[in-house]
């Protein structure tokens, strides 16, 4: 086949945009005045901008590869946790919440067959010293949802014991398994 270009106007402060499998849609995060938070929004080729969230301080935003799930991050529990939803906004629950201050979770990303999360999980323990960052995302906005967000509460501890690292779960089990110790 041919390649064609497709033209969706993303907002210039979109941050952490993700395609859908076809590229005739994208999702993504930006700071909502209505509510001010950070929301998940999609928009199509048709350039029209539909809000998915209200009040969740989410990002990190991603499609199922059948376009019909969206993965993402939210804060609020008071930690980052993995929600899902549907492709457009309804049935939104917390994919895997762990214990208050356990298991702060980034990054999720479908599995190929779409039967499974993956995201990166970071234990707030004495010995753990570096934060997740996101390099290479643009702009100030992206700084200031993580700063704010991660910095404005306590560092609440937990007697529950979990690696950092790559953390997989099905879509219908309860737990994730460590896949990847960093």
């Amino acid at each position: 086949g041919q390649s064609t270009a497709i033209a969706i106007p993303i907002p210039d402060l979109a941050i952490f945009i993700a395609a859908n499998s076809d590229a005739t849609k994208v999702t993504y995060c930006r700071w909502s005045d209505t509510t001010e938070t950070y929301e998940i929004f999609v928009m199509g080729t048709d350039g029209v901008e539909k809000q998915l969230t209200t009040n969740a301080d989410a990002c990190e935003s991603v499609f199922s590869p059948d376009g019909k799930t969206i993965a993402y991050i939210s804060l609020q529990t008071g930690d980052f946790v993995t929600y899902t939803m549907n492709a457009d906004g309804s049935n939104q629950k917390a994919f895997y919440l762990p214990d208050a201050g356990t298991l702060e979770q980034y990054y999720p990303q479908f599995s190929a067959d779409g039967k499974s999360l993956v995201f990166y999980g970071w234990t707030e323990t004495a010995s753990s010293n570096a934060r997740p960052h996101h390099k290479g995302m643009k702009g100030v906005q992206v700084q200031k949802w993580f700063d704010q967000k991660v910095n404005s509460r306590g560092n609440v501890k937990s007697s529950v014991v979990i690696s950092d690292g790559w953390y997989v779960m099905h879509l219908t089990d309860s737990a994730p398994t460590l896949a990847y110790a960093t």
